[in-house]
């Protein structure tokens, strides 16, 4: 890829160009981006996410779509930002890759944290808690979840 005149620039450039590998269906190119912005930058929560997300969707890629996203969940917790975000982005991985204790635990973590607020968070989604198989995840539990969703994303 051309020189970027700085590294806030050059992932700019990497983000569109995974943009564009999406649309096209090219899938393990998408893939090589993701993993050249978490090396890019290894402290920052989005970039695991994002590589945790490429990776949720591979027959191959379970466990180490698991593994991003709890170090996400990590690097959240160590800043003391984004941790609701990388929760929920959490559950959807485990989710997608049919990770029910995993999930169980995100969502845990999640009502533990409801009272808490950062200025650099997100509110609760509630779209990897709809239509669960059964028996996936605790009925107490994701109905415990549910309740802090706001009215229209239930």
């Amino acid at each position: 890829m051309a020189a970027a005149e700085d590294e806030y620039e050059r992932d700019d450039l990497l983000a569109e160009v995974g943009a564009e590998y999406i649309r096209a269906d090219m899938d393990d190119e998408y893939l090589q981006v993701q993993r050249e912005r978490v090396g890019n930058h290894p402290d920052a929560a989005v970039m695991w996410l994002s590589l945790a997300h490429a990776l949720s969707g591979r027959p191959d890629g379970a466990a180490e779509a698991l593994d991003a996203a709890a170090r996400a969940v990590d690097i959240s917790r160590s800043v003391g930002a984004l941790l609701r975000y990388s929760l929920c982005c959490q559950a959807r991985v485990a989710r997608a890759t049919g990770n029910r204790e995993v999930f169980e635990r995100a969502l845990s973590d999640l009502l533990a944290d409801a009272e808490n607020y950062r200025k650099e968070d997100s509110g609760f989604f509630g779209d990897f808690v709809k239509d669960l198989p059964e028996g996936f995840c605790s009925r107490e539990l994701v109905a415990a979840y549910k309740r802090l969703l706001p009215e229209n994303d239930i």
